[in-house]
């Protein structure tokens, strides 16, 4: 590796593209190939701990920037062989680069127009699996699952146009059609 990318030259490099951007897919487009970038460099960011995930959830995120009023927000995200999360959404862009380990995203479309409160119908698009280096980009109204298939903890790079606890994004249960509203536990990291 001949370069020193650190997490302040990636946040730097993401306000100047999100300012410039004239849209949200100009924005996934542009910032994937930054966080390849930042994962190659994984040297100058990556701690012990980011591999160290909560027993009651299966799953850890470690913020490594949030802008202060709560904008483009980084942060590693681990799990733990066999978790898979519940279907849900962002409120935000997104884009999710794979630093060690295998994260399958399973993608799905929500086909109902959200007028009736507290329900929701979804379609399977695909599946993405996200390894060392690969990342994808999600749209804002994108719902998907995250699950670890491997033996290991996986952990995976998370970029978001905003800090998830501070939009409005939800879980949809497949079988039932169920959504709420939901927020995650963030550790500093």
């Amino acid at each position: 590796m001949s370069e020193h990318y650190t997490v302040q030259n990636y946040v730097d490099d993401l306000q100047a593209t999100v300012a410039a951007a004239e849209s949200e897919s100009e924005i996934l487009s542009k910032v994937r190939p930054l966080a390849q970038k930042l994962v190659e460099n994984r040297d100058t960011w990556i701690k012990p701990e980011h591999y160290e995930v909560n027993d009651e959830r299966g799953s850890s995120l470690y913020v490594l920037h949030e802008g202060k009023d709560h904008t483009l927000m980084v942060f590693a995200a681990c799990f733990r062989p066999g978790r898979v999360t519940p279907v849900h959404d962002h409120g935000t862009w997104a884009v999710v680069a794979g630093v060690d380990g295998e994260e399958k995203n399973t993608i799905y479309l929500r086909t109902d127009d959200g007028s009736k409160p507290g329900y929701g119908e979804i379609q399977f698009r695909g599946d993405k699996v996200v390894r060392h280096g690969d990342a994808i980009g999600m749209p804002a109204g994108t719902f998907h699952t995250v699950s670890n298939e491997s033996n290991e903890v996986s952990v995976s790079l998370h970029t978001y146009g905003m800090n998830t606890n501070h939009t409005v994004r939800c879980q949809i249960d497949p079988e039932t059609g169920k959504v709420d509203e939901f927020k995650i536990p963030l550790r500093e990291g």
